[in-house]
């Protein structure tokens, strides 16, 4: 999981590259063609190299999906999809900011986009880096585990970042915490498999990318309007506010799911 995590992580890193270099040599319109054509190897590599035992479920053997999340426990739902939107809420409530925190922190640079570049590189590459790390350490701790670990760190990361007074403090800070998504999110993605039937796999699947969508789009609104009202810095605050509701979420189940086990 931490693997497919790094290849999506990558591509978000070099897939503006690669789109403002089509865009200066082949034109915007040919580059709509040129990605269209690795769309279409993708599609063809999937169809061709991937392989599925699937059995399709006829609609009298579906199963309702309430009945078994009630079972599961709704803890543990309520602390899957509050973290996730927690981390997607946290990343893009930072990222269109950085470019005004950096001048903020360092207003007499003549490198701001370089710097900012810089700085927004820094947690993707801390996520291609130590990806297979962070996987053998999820293998070894469990997911759960790890879960609260790498939340714990992201947020102490967070808090202290909120207080940083030069560029490079924000650059490590910043690869810290992306050591801390590279973990995050391949555990979210373990739990999920662990604790789900595949009856309903494939509806939680689609609630955990709206609990993504919803995280995509409230963190860069809110975001907005504490910078507006409280500045740049104070946004890392409210970060780390969302994550520790998270992490309180997780600590919930996983008090609940001992006493489960004991019994």
């Amino acid at each position: 999981m931490s693997k497919l995590i790094t290849g999506d992580i990558t591509g978000l890193l070099i897939g503006p590259l690669i789109g403002s270099f089509l865009a200066t040599s082949v034109g915007y319109r040919g580059s709509f063609f040129i990605t269209s054509f690795l769309m279409a190897v993708v599609f063809l590599t999937t169809l061709f190299g991937v392989k599925e035992d699937f059995v399709p479920i006829t609609k009298k053997e579906l199963q309702p999906v309430l009945p078994i999340m009630k079972k599961i426990g709704w803890q543990f739902f309520l602390a899957l999809f509050g973290s996730l939107l927690a981390v997607q809420a946290t990343t893009n409530a930072i990222t269109p900011m950085i470019s005004l925190l950096v001048r903020e922190i360092d207003p007499g640079s003549n490198n701001l986009v370089i710097i900012t570049g810089v700085v927004s590189a820094a947690p993707g590459l801390a996520t291609i880096v130590m990806a297979g790390l962070v996987g053998r350490l999820i293998d070894k701790l469990g997911a759960l585990k790890s879960m609260l670990i790498f939340l714990t760190s992201a947020i102490v990361c967070l808090i202290l970042t909120s207080m940083v007074q030069n560029i490079w403090e924000l650059v490590v800070l910043r690869f810290i915490l992306g050591v801390s998504d590279a973990a995050l999110i391949p555990s979210i993605q373990v739990l999920t498999i662990q604790n789900v039937p595949n009856s309903i796999f494939g509806r939680i699947f689609s609630y955990n990318q709206s609990a993504q969508a919803m995280g995509n789009v409230l963190g860069p609104m809110l975001a907005a309007v504490i910078a507006t009202g409280f500045g740049y810095k104070s946004i890392f605050l409210f970060s780390a506010v969302i994550e520790i509701l998270a992490l309180m979420a997780w600590l919930i189940y996983s008090k609940q799911h001992r006493v489960e086990l004991k019994s």
